[in-house]
């Protein structure tokens, strides 16, 4: 994997260690949301044990639709809000150095990779559904 990628999808991943059993929490933390989606797994996870985990949403905004990359910004927005409605809501990022159409497809990959590790699913209209 290119050692640049995959820095990018490390910097959305937050890394910390368990300091207590998820029932010693009082607190509704990212931590303690991490250890309860651990325990839905099945997985166990002990006091001192690092654990990684992606901040996702807590369920009060809409579910993600599609990620996609353009360099043709506006008449993309307008396709999409042609597609899925005048209350779609949109996120656009321009980071430095995303001139090619192969560096902002390896980002729109990333993306769609970590909300579906995140998920267990694709964003809802990514693949044509």
């Amino acid at each position: 994997m290119n050692p640049s990628r995959r820095r990018r999808v490390d910097q959305l991943i937050e890394q910390n260690r368990v300091s207590k059993p998820l029932e010693g929490y009082t607190q509704n933390t990212q931590n303690v949301a991490a250890l309860k989606r651990a325990r839905d797994h099945g997985l166990s996870v002990h006091p001192g044990q690092d654990i990684e985990y992606v901040a996702v949403d807590d369920g009060k905004t809409p579910p993600l639709v599609y990620v996609g990359e353009t360099s043709a910004f506006t008449g993309r927005l307008r396709r999409h809000e042609d597609t899925f409605g005048g209350d779609v809501l949109f996120s656009v990022g321009a980071p430095e150095g995303m001139d090619a159409k192969h560096k902002r497809t390896e980002v729109e990959t990333d993306l769609i990779r970590v909300h579906y590790l995140t998920t267990g699913e694709s964003p809802t209209a990514q693949f044509g559904k």
